[in-house]
């Protein structure tokens, strides 16, 4: 009878390992022919309807193309983009351009395909011992694990014969290394919620009052009307306290959906947001959402090898990344160099261009070689990170190559050092071994030292926990507060404290009525400690809350609201005073240009005497910006003050001829070009008119 019953357990467990592996196969089935099906769509429909370039026609700019023209052009401008995953068309739609020509800039019609989420969370079993090895001997654990009699790791494959194999049981990973990658990729989230809240200027709705985002127009009616710049950074600021959160790995498994969720938001509810990387981001977010960290966690205190089908989805992802960037950069401006050279800083392609013309000579077409290689190395990772033997090569290429993006100059934010991280994942066996394995133990026995306190209690204690509960999530939400109240920036403040009370409502809520987890509370509020000192010591000594201001500024500009834009300048202004009282000014002196676009405004509203002012107390410090110098010429000369004038003339003008004689390689340098030719002129034209001595 015993028998019996352990063949119909065996029977059972063989069929729900069989419905496990064929839902995994379906889901990974599904998410690449959905992620393929829109750029193939239009590659077809490129290659067999006749387009037209907008070279061959009369009009020389978009503005002046009709709107019927303009949707049968083939461009290289409009069609050359990166292919993300969820891409389906790179070729502008200028429908909302003529309709909402106000915002004077070009919408992008991105109709996203969104992945499968009913991704169940279906694990391997893991073995009970140590397993050494890891990339280069990942199939030799692979068949120890195969062999084991008394803990047998299962591998079904009749549903999908090597496909199976190939998805669900390819290779084990090292326990203790995904533990490391999740606190390094949440980790960077965190800070890549932090770098972004700058670009909640563009949706500022004083300029942009409509909204257009990605998703099917049902769904559109709903979601983008609650994206404006104020919701942009309270979900920030709640994704990235719940990312710390998890890169911590003291988090409930829904807050893993909680965070993808809200990526997903802020990229999909606004066409503002068309960058490619981010949506990478929101798929792989959603991958991981569906992992059981853990159950990882665990396994690493014993230092084992897992079967994690979702971490085998992630390298496929990258290998469609990389598969649709080499298809778009198949095209002749971009194997001439002709796209690359236009994309990259002046620093890197002075750098590209010595270099090769040290070892090459002059006359090779640098960026073109640069161009190709890329080519080679995106094609070969696309295969590289699903063949055992050529894994442990794929950080040697990509690491390098994610690296030298970064630093080139390109607009892609912290997509660099998230690649970098993904390359975790190929972490050759000695390194794992030897350096993370144990780096993990000894943050895992540190853990166990904290939790050894951890009791259970009864339900008869809840009358007498939850009252002590109360008292100290008063206590630590009210400090927290305080430390907001007393040290963020003023300008701050109002958005941290929601942002505290959303946070803190989600986080300490469930843990009121605790009663079998003692100290789980207070690891609850320690950690809620310390998500906002960093929030406020980085809101402190980084720029990103100014810079977010002066971008409104520079928007109010375009939109002639000259009071806006003096409003948010103003605010901008009084953090640099904090700043240069701390001595925390940035070396790159060019974020502080619009302080002379600050005293302009002064001057068309009259208020002169604030604009002299204020020239005069920062061209001793930005002595470099020949808008402050121009600005202070005009005040003094709307006084007649030509006793002044005449000192600081040929100072200036020496200024001006050195800036004028530079040789350019960016619009910022032709910008600085123009300045010193308005004020060469200008203060030639003082020394006429009061006579000063050269």
């Amino acid at each position: 009878m015993s028998t019996s019953h352990q063949q119909q357990s065996q029977q059972r467990q063989q069929q729900q390992s069989k419905q496990q592996t064929t839902l995994i196969l379906i889901t990974v089935i599904l998410f690449i022919a959905a992620q393929s099906y829109f750029p193939i769509k239009y590659y077809y429909t490129y290659l067999t309807q006749p387009q037209q370039s907008l070279t061959t026609t009369t009009q020389q700019t978009i503005d002046a193309t009709p709107l019927a023209e303009l949707f049968a052009l083939h461009d290289e401008r409009f069609v050359w983009r990166m292919f993300s995953p969820t891409t389906s068309n790179t070729k502008c739609s200028a429908t909302y351009y003529f309709q909402h020509n106000q915002t004077k800039t070009m919408e992008r019609q991105n109709r996203n395909v969104q992945s499968t989420s009913d991704r169940a969370d279906s694990k391997r079993p893991v073995s009970k011992e140590s397993t050494p090895g890891g990339v280069g001997q990942r199939d030799k654990v692979h068949d120890q694990l195969r062999g084991q009699s008394k803990n047998k790791v299962v591998h079904d494959t009749s549903t999908g014969g090597l496909l199976s194999e190939f998805i669900v049981a390819w290779t084990p990973f090292n326990s203790c290394l995904l533990v490391l990658f999740r606190f390094c990729f949440y980790a960077m989230l965190a800070i890549d919620c932090w770098c972004e809240i700058p670009r909640a200027a563009n949706y500022w709705r004083e300029i942009t009052p409509f909204n257009i985002g990605h998703l099917p127009a049902v769904l559109d009616a709903v979601v983008a009307p609650l994206i404006d710049w104020h919701t942009f950074l309270v979900s920030l600021g709640v994704c990235g306290v719940f990312s710390i959160r998890i890169a911590l790995g003291v988090h409930n498994h829904f807050e893993q959906y909680l965070v993808a969720l809200i990526k997903a938001f802020l990229v999909l509810s606004s066409q503002t947001d068309n960058f490619q990387h981010h949506y990478l981001i929101v798929l792989l977010l959603a991958i991981l959402s569906t992992i059981d960290w853990k159950r990882i966690s665990d396994a690493s205190e014993r230092k084992e090898y897992v079967y994690v089908w979702q971490i085998r989805l992630v390298l496929i992802q990258l290998s469609i990344v990389y598969l649709w960037t080499v298809v778009a950069k198949l095209h002749p401006n971009w194997i001439q160099g002709v796209s690359l050279q236009r994309m990259v800083g002046p620093d890197f392609k002075e750098l590209v261009h010595s270099t090769f013309a040290a070892t090459l000579g002059t006359s090779v077409n640098a960026m073109a070689i640069v161009s190709n290689l890329t080519i080679v190395a995106e094609l070969f990772l696309a295969v590289a990170l699903h063949v055992n033997f050529l894994l442990p090569l794929a950080p040697l290429v990509g690491i390098p190559m994610h690296v030298s993006m970064g630093m080139s100059g390109l607009r892609i934010g912290t997509f660099s050092q998230f690649m970098v991280i993904l390359y975790m994942l190929a972490t050759p066996s000695i390194i794992t071994n030897n350096i993370i394995s144990p780096l993990i133990s000894r943050v895992n026995r540190l853990h166990r030292s904290i939790s050894s306190g951890t009791s259970t209690r009864n339900m008869s204690d809840l009358i007498n926990m939850v009252p002590i509960n109360i008292f100290m999530s008063t206590i630590s939400v009210g400090l927290i507060y305080l430390l907001i109240d007393q040290l963020a920036p003023i300008e701050a403040v109002s958005t941290l404290k929601q942002v505290l009370l959303i946070t803190s409502t989600i986080i300490i809520g469930p843990s009121l009525i605790s009663i079998n987890r003692s100290l789980q509370i207070a690891k609850d509020f320690v950690i809620l400690i310390l998500c906002f000192t960093i929030i406020v010591g980085a809101s402190i000594s980084t720029s990103h809350i100014r810079r977010l201001y002066v971008d409104i500024g520079a928007l109010a500009i375009s939109a002639s609201n000259q009071e806006q834009s003096l409003y948010n300048y103003s605010i901008a202004e009084r953090m640099i005073q904090r700043e240069v009282m701390n001595d925390r000014l940035l070396s790159d002196h060019t974020e502080y240009e619009f302080i002379g676009d600050m005293g302009l405004l002064m001057e068309v509203g009259g208020e002169w005497t604030n604009a002299q002012q204020l020239y005069t107390r920062y061209i001793s410090i930005f002595p470099e910006h020949l808008k402050l110098h121009a600005g202070l010429l005009r005040t003094l000369n709307q006084f007649g003050k030509g006793d002044e004038i005449c000192p600081l003339l040929p100072n200036i003008i020496e200024r001006a001829q050195q800036a004028s004689q530079v040789h350019c390689h960016s619009i910022d340098c032709q910008r600085t070009k123009g300045h010193a030719e308005y004020l060469t002129k200008m203060s030639r034209g003082l020394l006429t008119t009061y006579k000063c001595r050269k």
